[in-house]
């Protein structure tokens, strides 16, 4: 039962907390957090029908350095959100790396 909860907070608790970083994101360039429902939506759609690994995308699982410096350099003021990035970032390559 403990596991199935840290699983939980993994899953729910963090995504949620993410999801509150890219509200914040985008509402400081202007925009609002329903730009990113159709999205999130989406992924979750996908997670439904395959493993959160066939589901992955982005810069990370392709391995696209130059849309992940370019990335880091945006964070560069966010100590903090910058190296949770290159974190995640990291551990999705090396994932689909030894998976390909």
């Amino acid at each position: 039962r403990l596991v199935l909860h840290l699983a939980a907070v993994f899953a729910c608790n963090f995504t949620n907390f993410l999801y509150d970083i890219a509200g914040t994101m985008v509402k400081e360039v202007g925009l609002e957090f329903d730009i990113l429902r159709p999205l999130i939506r989406e992924t979750a759609e996908k997670v439904m029908k395959m493993t959160p690994s066939e589901a992955q995308t982005g810069p990370a699982k392709r391995n696209d350095e130059m849309i992940m410096h370019q990335h880091v350099a945006l964070l560069e003021e966010n100590e903090i959100l910058s190296l949770l990035y290159e974190f995640m970032s990291n551990e999705i390559t090396k994932l689909h790396q030894n998976n390909s």
